[in-house]
């Protein structure tokens, strides 16, 4: 058994060393594409300050940038949960983001991408109009978080073809 592990093992490495894997984050959890130059343009929508926050976070700020990232989110909120007595219980919270990659220099960008993200909220009659707000705000930060994290996987994954 012990023998058949060790061939599994050098099996596995063989394999993924000749594919052309790499990592996409490194031991200290970054990603390779932490560093590269990228601004994040402006954001419009109710959490669009949010959603440019995290990404600027992750790609710095920096004084020569290579693309510019555009991003145009939308947001929408539906009913989820009607009780009996026609009382709205919970919100459930969508958000689609379209986002594009542009060269500020003569490098590749990346074309319209989508990526989208669903939450939710309650919204208990028993609860005070404070704690309602307060839920809703946190659903849309979670989906700004989850697209956010969404974006920068998908830049990061594509970072070979407009890197370079």
């Amino acid at each position: 058994m012990l023998l058949f592990k060790n061939n599994l093992i050098v099996f596995l490495v063989l394999i993924l060393s000749g594919c052309g894997f790499s990592p996409l984050y490194d031991k200290n959890y970054k990603s390779r594409i932490t560093n590269t130059k990228i601004y994040v343009a402006e954001i419009e929508g109710p959490i669009g300050y949010e959603l440019k926050k995290i990404l600027a976070r992750n790609f710095g700020s920096h004084n020569s940038p290579t693309h510019r990232l555009e991003v145009f989110a939308k947001i929408k909120t539906n009913q989820g949960i009607i009780t009996k007595a026609n009382e709205i219980t919970r919100y459930n919270v969508s958000m689609v983001a379209s986002f594009e990659l542009i060269p500020i220099t003569g490098q590749k960008g990346l074309k319209v991408q989508k990526v989208s993200s669903e939450t939710g909220y309650s919204s208990e009659i028993s609860v005070s109009g404070y704690a309602t707000n307060t839920a809703k705000k946190d659903a849309q930060l979670r989906l700004a978080r989850h697209l956010a994290d969404q974006i920068i996987t998908r830049l990061a994954t594509s970072s070979e073809v407009w890197s370079k």
